[in-house]
């Protein structure tokens, strides 16, 4: 989880094995529900 803001979208762009979630600032990750973040996870190890 970070920012949607530089540099955390530029990291995300270049390393191959991340996956971004971007947040709003101080919003912290309450917006996403766990099984979402699980999910692209396991999406990525496919």
């Amino acid at each position: 989880m970070a920012p949607d803001a530089q540099p955390w979208t530029a990291i995300s762009d270049v390393w191959p094995e991340t996956v971004h979630f971007a947040s709003e600032l101080g919003g912290g990750i309450e917006e996403f529900e766990m099984v979402e973040v699980l999910r692209a996870i396991a999406a990525e190890l496919r």
